[in-house]
């Protein structure tokens, strides 16, 4: 899957569906968390063999595009459309062992989890936070964080802001367990204005998302947000009871 080709509702819910069932197994049964769930390790089936073949012979008697320099050469890169079918999930090489909590670096810097930028212990919900967002990207154009400050730099002040502008500010209890809440707010809970919350909401981002319940699409998608479910297993069950 890539980002920015956009997926109806209705199309990307079995691809979820499938992905749940995936992520169980490595989960309750291997006791690895993936770290890196993104749309370019969600893999679809191939082209059917009748497609390579007929691109085979348009190769030879057409050649596409490409540059050659001394030592190598540099060929115009083609997509296959998928011929369909669920996705599977690919790249366990930031995979961690699931059986105790991690403080170290993970993820994407825009799939980043609020866990993980306050430097505090993680485990599977980064998965399950990851699949949302995976969720929102394969039906919207935009990502739900951009998290770059005025110099296009991606800064974790912006990033949490956004954060508290879509899903509202982290309860006590959260605040007091993470490493570097202290940074972002004081005592009271109040934020310190270290850049500005922005104004903005899951519903204003969702506009070209096309959705009849559009509040029930936004409420789905930060439900994994905040903290619950646990697992894949649990978040299966969660969508295979609502629909």
């Amino acid at each position: 899957m890539s980002p920015g080709k956009v997926m109806t509702l209705d199309d990307m819910k079995p691809a979820i569906r499938q992905l749940l069932v995936a992520l169980d197994f490595p989960h309750s049964e291997c006791h690895i968390v993936h770290t890196d769930l993104q749309l370019k390790n969600f893999l679809l089936p191939g082209p059917e063999p009748g497609y390579l073949s007929r691109f085979e012979e348009a190769e030879v008697t057409s050649p596409s595009p490409r540059k050659v320099l001394k030592d190598r050469t540099i060929y115009r890169s083609l997509g296959f459309l998928p011929q369909g079918g669920l996705p599977i999930l690919a790249d366990f090489g930031e995979a961690r062992f699931g059986d105790k909590e991690h403080i170290d670096d993970i993820m994407p810097n825009v799939y980043r989890a609020p866990e993980v930028i306050l430097r505090s212990g993680w485990s599977y919900k980064m998965d399950i936070w990851n699949i949302a967002r995976g969720a929102w990207d394969i039906v919207s154009l935009r990502t739900v964080i951009d998290g770059k400050n005025p110099n296009g730099v991606f800064d974790d002040r912006v990033h949490m802001a956004e954060l508290v502008a879509l899903l509202s500010p982290p309860p006590p209890k959260f605040r007091e367990q993470k490493h570097l809440s202290s940074v972002f707010w004081d005592e009271s809970g109040t934020w310190k204005e270290v850049v500005p919350i922005p104004d903005i909401t899951l519903e204003s981002l969702a506009k070209t998302v096309e959705v009849e319940d559009k509040e029930g699409f936004c409420g789905g998608s930060g439900r994994p947000c905040n903290g619950t479910p646990r697992t894949g297993r649990r978040l299966w069950n969660h969508y295979t009871t609502s629909g």
